[in-house]
């Protein structure tokens, strides 16, 4: 008997973090995409003082799957699903 795979689970929602994963806020899911495509979201920045940010981004599942912090390496790449960081700098 064939197993489905933990991993075959839809994306239910998105997460923001700016202090490295201290804390998530919710991000706002785009519609339409399919089951294994890229999915858009959006959030609303507000920044308090200028300077260099770094954003996380996660995705949970409907099964309640987080994405690793950090992906496993492996020489092909497969399943490299870490959360995404991103740095950007805050100009007043």
């Amino acid at each position: 008997k064939k197993k489905k795979k933990k991993s075959e689970g839809d994306i239910d929602k998105v997460e923001v973090s700016f202090n490295e994963g201290g804390t998530w806020q919710r991000a706002a899911i785009n519609s339409g995409g399919d089951k294994y495509a890229w999915r858009i979201f959006s959030f609303e920045f507000w920044p308090r003082t200028p300077g260099y940010t770094t954003v996380l981004a996660r995705a949970i599942d409907d099964r309640g799957n987080v994405q690793p912090i950090v992906s496993t390496w492996n020489p092909l790449g497969y399943f490299w699903n870490g959360i995404h960081r991103v740095g950007f700098m805050v100009e007043a």
